[in-house]
C-alpha cells in the first residue's frame, strides 16, 4: 500500500494533494505512521479496536463522547461471499440509507507489541467515529473508525471526511467495470 501511494503522489503536481481513500484492509499501524511522516493526506477506515496511549481502547475512547451531529449516508448491497459468519465484510446486507452518530476527537495511539520497533512508541491521529442510530432489525448496526491527519476542527472537514469515504464505492464500480466489464487485465496494457 505504501508503495502504491508513493507511486501516485510521485506522479504529478495534481496527486501531491490526493487524499488516499482505503478500507479497513490497510489498517496498519506502520502504514499510518509512514503516511503521516511523509506528509500524505490519507483517510483509512480502522479495523482493530487500537490501544491508545492512555490506556483505553478506540471504542471505549469514544463511548464517553458526546455525537456531535447526526448524518445519513448510503450503505451499498453487499453480496455474501464465502467466508466465517463472523467477518462481516462478508454478511449480505440489501442498499439502505442509515442514519449515523458522528463523534470526532484527536487521539494518540500506541504501538503494539507486534509492530517492528522503528517505527515510533505512538502517533497522534484525528479519527471519526460513525455508529448507525437505529438499524434494522436483525442487522447489527454499521460502525466505521476513519483515522486521518485530515482536520476535524468544524463541521465542514468532519463532512468532508465522511463524503470522501464514501466516495470509495463508486471507485470500487469503476475499477470493477474495468476488470469484468472492459477486461482490462485481459488485454495485458500498461
Amino acid at each position: 500500500w505504501n508503495d502504491a501511494i508513493d507511486t501516485v503522489s510521485k506522479l504529478s503536481e495534481t496527486a501531491k494533494n490526493a487524499i488516499h481513500v482505503c478500507d479497513s484492509e490497510t489498517d496498519s499501524y506502520a502504514l499510518l505512521v509512514d503516511l503521516s511522516k511523509k506528509e500524505h493526506r490519507f483517510i483509512i477506515r480502522g479495523c482493530y479496536d487500537r490501544a491508545l496511549v492512555n490506556g483505553k481502547s478506540l471504542r471505549q475512547e469514544f463511548a464517553g463522547e458526546t455525537s456531535l451531529f447526526s448524518k445519513e449516508i448510503h450503505l451499498s448491497r453487499r453480496n455474501k461471499k464465502s467466508g466465517g459468519p463472523n467477518n462481516k465484510r462478508l454478511v449480505k446486507r440489501d442498499a439502505r440509507n442509515a442514519i449515523v452518530d458522528i463523534k470526532t476527537k484527536k487521539i494518540t495511539l500506541k504501538r503494539s507489541n507486534c509492530v517492528d520497533r522503528k517505527h515510533p512508541l505512538s502517533l497522534d491521529i484525528n479519527a471519526v467515529f460513525l455508529l448507525e442510530k437505529n438499524p434494522p432489525k436483525d442487522e447489527k448496526p454499521v460502525e466505521w473508525i476513519l483515522l486521518t491527519q485530515e482536520p476535524i476542527d468544524s463541521h465542514q472537514d468532519i463532512e468532508k471526511i465522511i463524503e470522501y469515504y464514501c466516495s470509495r464505492w463508486l471507485i470500487e464500480e469503476y475499477f470493477k467495470v474495468l476488470k469484468t466489464g472492459c477486461s482490462y487485465e485481459k488485454r495485458q496494457l500498461e
